[in-house]
């Protein structure tokens, strides 16, 4: 990945002095121009074409870069952010009971505007709440030990519900499990961030409150909107989140997925190939 990023990075490089220079030189040559007519005015037809093979260069490269980086740039800042990420995060809240917090969360919610649901039915599967508010959308669920197929269960339901029942497309989602006991393998899925639609107009988030032990298990690393919803509502804090709610020594788990993301390659990735858990 950081070969992908290196040279990602150096195309950007040359993209933004190409674009510079060609810049600068047209606008100097407008100014010039009449000078340079009076002078010479072969010359003036020349850099006229000059200044047209420069736009049409700058039209080539930028489509060159945007075709070959613009899909894969989300989806690396999303590694990325997950690699550098905190290990987790403590809750700020007060030590409560799986149904007694769920109880907590959403009353904030409705606090805040968030239209309520409980019970929610989607197929087989039940959600404690669905909290939406415009393109905010927020789904609890009640769960005594998670593992990671019940989170890919649910989360599979969660967009079901939102895009078949409820026909959004775009906004910020939040999967929450109210847990005493988070598995080792939830935990390593628990800072997986899900785009949905061609580009990634929605997004869920997934959050897991361990009550027993006050943590938190989300992705916390750069502020948007669908981290600021578990900060204040799971942790009752603000975006960005304190360094006392923060466990900052990464997890095993990280440091293993940093070793498969150094085997990433952009073949791999347009084939779909690549899957980073």
């Amino acid at each position: 990945m950081r070969e992908v990023r290196k040279k990602q990075k150096n195309f950007y490089k040359f993209l933004k002095s190409l674009v510079i220079f060609s810049v600068v030189f047209i606008f100097i040559y407008i100014g010039a121009q009449p000078y340079v007519k009076s002078f010479n005015e072969t010359l003036a037809v020349a850099v006229n074409y000059a200044c047209d093979i420069l736009v049409i260069i700058n039209l080539v490269v930028i489509f060159l870069y945007y075709s070959k980086y613009g899909k894969v740039e989300s989806f690396l800042k999303d590694i990325e952010n997950e690699l550098e990420d905190a290990g987790y995060y403590i809750n700020s809240r007060d030590k409560e009971s799986i149904e007694q917090r769920c109880v907590t969360i959403s009353n904030d919610l409705e606090k805040n505007g968030y239209k309520m649901n409980k019970l929610v039915e989607v197929k087989d599967f039940s959600f404690d709440t669905r909290a939406i508010k415009g393109n905010n959308y927020f789904y609890i669920v009640n769960i005594e030990k998670v593992d990671k197929n019940d989170i890919l269960a649910y989360l599979d339901e969660m967009i079901y519900d939102l895009t078949s029942n409820l026909f959004r497309r775009k906004g910020n989602g939040v999967l929450c499990f109210i847990t005493d006991t988070a598995c080792d393998d939830a935990i390593e899925i628990s800072k997986m961030i899900t785009p949905l639609g061609r580009k990634g107009q929605m997004k869920i988030a997934l959050a897991i409150d361990e009550t027993d032990t006050g943590n938190v298990y989300f992705q916390g690393r750069e502020e948007n909107k669908n981290k600021t919803q578990i900060a204040n509502f799971v942790m009752n804090c603000e975006m960005p989140v304190k360094d006392k709610f923060i466990h900052k020594e990464k997890l095993p788990y990280q440091k293993e997925l940093e070793k498969k993301a150094e085997k990433f390659t952009l073949k791999d990735f347009n084939n779909g190939n690549f899957y980073i858990h």
